[in-house]
């Protein structure tokens, strides 16, 4: 983010820039605030990021957080409005500060069962929620993802497009039930939960679409297996997930059943290996992360379970 967008930003928004520090975003733009108030700030680009999408996200998470949910609470910032606009090109919106740790494998005070189970029962929280919420026009169906609209112009190999295609068709035919299909969080692994004293927050609901729930429990099961050493991802991955499902049926009474996230887990896999084809600069990655994508495209190929036990 250029420098002179934060400083319009700051300006506008009577935020002294030595409260401001940055703290992430793909694109250097999420920014912590420390003064007489504390908030997570967020700069956007207008040509990147549609503004009624966007004011969805906001009404959504005001929702979850309204019904209880542990999400970053969305803060007004210019009169009743949740978006302020920076300019022509830009615009900003805030979140309360969450006072968490990261959910890290590396800590086993917070990588194990117990926080699965609590990730689960959250994750149950915000499907019963959005049950209830019956959707929004502004947030995407899944078809309306962004990889969908561009993975045709990708240069992928044409046994992967067909796999992508027949996946495609097999959506189109699945029912749409408010008690299996909704808005989800849409990238609900380790690295978006916050652990607080007694409560686990998630963060960051900029994939939220609506999709089967079941896409939404295989996404988290998905990205956990991928953190345990690949001779040990089958065991690491039936604990993790009879950990996650005690606590996801505590709060979601519609529980998908273990076929459905296995094939969602699989359609997971072959989502990220596209996505990283389309959004990864391959001239930067290092040979260590080029192997590892051609792994990723082997293992897609080989039609070969990503993690067996889901049938």
């Amino acid at each position: 983010m250029r420098a002179e967008i934060v400083e319009e930003t700051l300006f506008s928004m009577g935020i002294k820039p030595e409260d401001c520090k940055l703290i992430g975003g793909y694109s250097g733009n999420v920014f912590e605030v420390d003064g007489e108030y504390s908030a997570i700030l967020k700069i956007l680009d207008r040509s990147e990021v549609d503004e009624a999408g966007l004011l969805a996200e906001m009404e959504w998470l005001h929702y979850l957080h309204s019904a209880g949910v542990k999400v970053a609470r969305p803060l007004r910032v210019d009169g009743n409005a949740f978006i302020r606009h920076i300019g022509n090109e830009h615009y900003c919106v805030m979140y309360e500060k969450l006072i968490g740790q990261a959910v890290s494998p590396a800590d086993p005070k917070l990588w194990n069962p117990a926080t699965f189970r609590q990730w689960g029962e959250t994750m149950g929280q915000i499907h019963a929620a959005a049950a209830r919420y019956g959707g929004h026009q502004g947030l995407p169906q899944w078809y309306g993802n962004s990889v969908y609209h561009a993975v045709q112009s990708a240069d992928i190999n044409s046994r992967i497009i067909e796999k992508w295609e027949q996946y495609r068709r097999e959506f189109a035919a699945l029912p749409v039930a408010g008690d299996s299909y909704g808005l989800i969080h849409g990238d609900m692994h380790h690295g978006n939960l916050l652990a607080g004293e007694d409560s686990l927050y998630v963060i960051d609901f900029g994939d939220s679409e609506h999709h089967w729930f079941a896409y939404d429990i295989a996404i988290a099961i998905y990205h956990s297996g991928q953190t345990a050493a690949a001779g040990d991802r089958e065991h690491f991955t039936a604990e993790f997930c009879k950990a996650f499902m005690q606590g996801y049926k505590q709060s979601h009474s519609t529980v998908p059943s273990l076929e459905e996230i296995g094939y969602f887990i699989e359609y997971r896999h072959l989502y990220s290996f596209i996505y990283h084809c389309l959004y990864a600069d391959k001239s930067s990655l290092s040979p260590a992360q080029l192997r590892y994508l051609e792994d990723m495209e082997s293992s897609v190929l080989s039609g070969r379970p990503y993690v067996t036990g889901f049938s």
